[in-house]
C-alpha cells in the first residue's frame, strides 16, 4: 500500500491539486483521500474508489490497482494481451477477480 499512497500523493502534488480538489473531482471524501495518502487504512481501498481517484488525478488505473494490492506483481504484463483479445478493460478483470476471491 506504500506504493499506492505515494502514487496518489505524488500525482496530486504534480497536478497542483489540493485534497479538497481531488475529493470534489473524485466524489471521494477529503478525509478518505487523506487516509489513502497517509497509508492509514486497515483494509484495501475498493476498486470503485481507486477508479474514481485515478480518474480525478488522470493516473493509470491498472498501476494504481496493482499498487493497492488488488493484483499480484506481474499480473498486468501477464494478462494484457489476453484482455485485449477478449475486449476486456482492467476494471472488468479486477471485478471478476474480486468475485472469484469471495
Amino acid at each position: 500500500m506504500n506504493r499506492m499512497k505515494s502514487m496518489v500523493s505524488e500525482a496530486r502534488k504534480a497536478k497542483g491539486m489540493t485534497l479538497w480538489q481531488v475529493a470534489e473531482k473524485s466524489k471521494v471524501s477529503q478525509g478518505y483521500i487523506s487516509l489513502i495518502e497517509l497509508g492509514h487504512l486497515r483494509n484495501k481501498v475498493s476498486i470503485n474508489v481507486l477508479n474514481d481517484v485515478a480518474n480525478a488525478l488522470d493516473i493509470d488505473k491498472g498501476k494504481l490497482a496493482l499498487a493497492a494490492g488488488h493484483l499480484p506483481e506481474g499480473a498486468l504484463e501477464a494478462v494484457t494481451g489476453w484482455m485485449i483479445d477478449k475486449g476486456m478493460s482492467l476494471t472488468d478483470l479486477i471485478k471478476a477477480l474480486e468475485q472469484y476471491r469471495k
